[in-house]
């Protein structure tokens, strides 16, 4: 655990630097003129963004095989092939190693 001494005067530089740039800032930012500076997006980057807010409004979840899998489970006919999932498990940790 490492213990810091508020009264260190290191300490106080560094907060007192952290203000005066967080009020240079500000005082910045007041002082630009109102048709400063403009950013503009590529057509590519509005793509993404279209692109982006599309997949959001999807879901994760593709529910209609969670509910077969669901009902197969309940009524019993949900069969798990262990050969299956040992070698998944194995090619995993393979893969992991490598």
């Amino acid at each position: 655990m490492k213990i810091i001494d508020q009264y260190d005067p290191t300490l106080r530089q560094i907060k007192g630097a952290e203000s005066t740039g967080k009020a240079k800032a500000s005082k910045a930012k007041a002082d630009a003129a109102p048709g400063g500076d403009k950013v503009e997006l590529s057509s590519l980057a509005k793509d993404v963004s279209k692109a982006r807010t599309e997949v959001d409004k999807t879901s994760d979840v593709r529910t209609e095989k969670v509910e077969g899998l669901k009902q197969q489970v309940n009524s019993g006919e949900y069969k798990v092939d262990p050969d299956k999932v040992a070698q998944k498990l194995v090619d995993e940790h393979l893969s992991e190693l490598v």
